[in-house]
């Protein structure tokens, strides 16, 4: 049974968050008033919004929903997993050199960031069954078309093809798992870790298809997952939008009475100081992400003499951005989520520094695992969906009221500035590398992962005072 709750626009709702200055000079805090006691934030609503019920019915068909989110994830830790260890192969198999290997990246940046800009009005237009089963199909069009191993323009153009999808599944899946309110933390949790699975594992798999001729049937696996992907998705959604889904989930339907649409979402999504701040950062996380991710086996075989076979270095990169995600948030909690990534940054950089002055394979390879393990952190915190959400609620209202419409649309944003980030720096690596060789790599991403930790200093505080 739906239930829906009407906010007249009169009503006084107190911030969930409210942001000050501790002194002239500090930066920004922000305080959480109103916390469970596992320490997730919640939004002080009125009990009739906060509450949800626990009908067992209801609490089963978020858990099947959430199953499929997170394979979706999955298909996305899978795609952006592959192109590290197929470089080499594809610089063979087209005779091209490290420019024009990295159009690769630019392709799914473009795709991707087209997706983002389109999602906030398809959304509002078509709902969230009808976009995302759309992005399914995009990526289902896209691997049927790369398992022939097309001519290199064409593969540029199906990866932007693949980037929208991918930007329309992003947007949807984040912008629905922020929306629960039954341990919204952990279910995050489990979104990334879905991520991080597929991403190690596409690896292990690419890399066995790079030493036969056929190499681009490993995109033949990759349609079987997608396939798999849409008749989940079209099972457990449909063509439903998301208040309705969250409504099968006991959780009652917010009504604005304002009228939020007398002004542009774009615009006052954009208006928000914090977005840029959380979208450079992005910028700055992805791109070093998928920068590592993308040219480690090709340093690895120029410069460490390493086989195709390093291509499971990759996977070991992506298996550490998964584990991260599970084995460090005892350590988070204790230290502070803040310190941890402070912390974790300058152990960051200093493996940069072993993989730059070792040429020892081995322990390279361990080092970029280790990289992985502790870069994680970032992403859940910055580059996600958990962090924003909570800063973003904090800022989008009218009157007090929390236009929960534009989180959407404010994460996909955030998400594409990253994207573009993993166009801009693998591309800066590949020209870097065409006129000096790939060892070029680890200065960069010494220097990238300074500019994070300045960007972090940058973000307003959440949470208790010392994170």
């Amino acid at each position: 049974m739906d239930t829906k709750v009407t906010l007249e626009t009169s009503a006084t709702v107190t911030p969930a968050i409210s942001l000050h200055h501790d002194s002239p000079g500090e930066s920004i805090e922000m305080t959480v008033l109103n916390q469970s006691q596992n320490g997730e934030t919640q939004s002080e609503l009125p009990k009739s919004i906060a509450g949800v019920e626990d009908d067992p019915a209801a609490v089963r068909r978020e858990m099947i929903a959430m199953a499929s989110v997170c394979w979706t994830q999955f298909m996305a830790g899978w795609n952006d997993g592959t192109l590290g260890p197929l470089i080499p192969t594809i610089q063979q198999h087209f005779n091209i050199g490290f420019i024009t290997v990295s159009m690769l990246f630019v392709s799914a940046c473009a795709g991707y960031v087209t997706g983002a800009v389109a999602v906030i009005h398809l959304t509002d237009k078509f709902g969230f069954g009808r976009v995302l089963i759309a992005g399914s199909l995009c990526q289902i069009v896209a691997y049927t078309i790369l398992s022939a191993a097309p001519p290199f323009p064409v593969m540029c153009a199906t990866l932007v093809i693949n980037g929208i999808g991918m930007s329309f599944q992003n947007a949807q899946t984040g912008g629905m798992v922020v929306s629960l309110t039954r341990n919204p933390g952990t279910k995050m949790g489990l979104l990334h870790a879905g991520y991080g699975a597929g991403a190690c594992v596409s690896p292990l798999i690419s890399t066995q298809f790079t030493q036969i001729p056929r190499w681009s049937f490993y995109f033949l696996a990759s349609l079987g997952l997608a396939i798999s992907n849409t008749i989940f998705q079209s099972l457990v959604f449909g063509f439903r939008t998301l208040p309705e889904i969250l409504a099968s989930f006991g959780i009652p339907e917010v009504v604005h009475t304002a009228d939020a649409t007398r002004t542009s979402k774009y615009r006052q999504i954009l208006s928000l100081r914090i977005i840029y701040v959380l979208a450079f950062f992005a910028l700055l996380y992805v791109g070093t992400e998928v920068t590592i991710g993308g040219w480690i086996v090709t340093f690895l075989i120029e410069n460490r003499g390493g086989g195709t076979s390093a291509g499971y270095v990759s996977s070991g990169f992506f298996a550490g951005l998964m584990l991260g995600r599970l084995v460090l948030i005892w350590v988070n909690q204790k230290i502070g989520e803040r310190r941890a990534v402070y912390l974790y940054s300058c152990i960051i950089i200093g493996l940069e520094f072993v993989i730059w002055f070792t040429p020892s394979l081995i322990l390279n390879a361990v080092a970029v695992s280790f990289v992985g393990l502790l870069l994680v952190f970032k992403f859940k915190l910055g580059c996600g969906f958990w962090c924003p959400q909570a800063m973003i609620q904090s800022v989008l209202s009218d009157s007090h009221e929390t236009d929960w419409r534009l989180l959407t649309g404010a994460i996909s944003l955030i998400a594409s500035s990253g994207m573009s980030g993993s166009a801009i720096f693998p591309f800066i690596t590949g020209v870097m590398a065409q006129k000096r060789g790939v060892q070029v790599l680890q200065p960069l991403i010494v220097g990238l992962l300074g500019m994070i930790v300045i960007t972090w200093a940058l973000i307003p505080r959440i949470g208790k005072k010392g994170d």
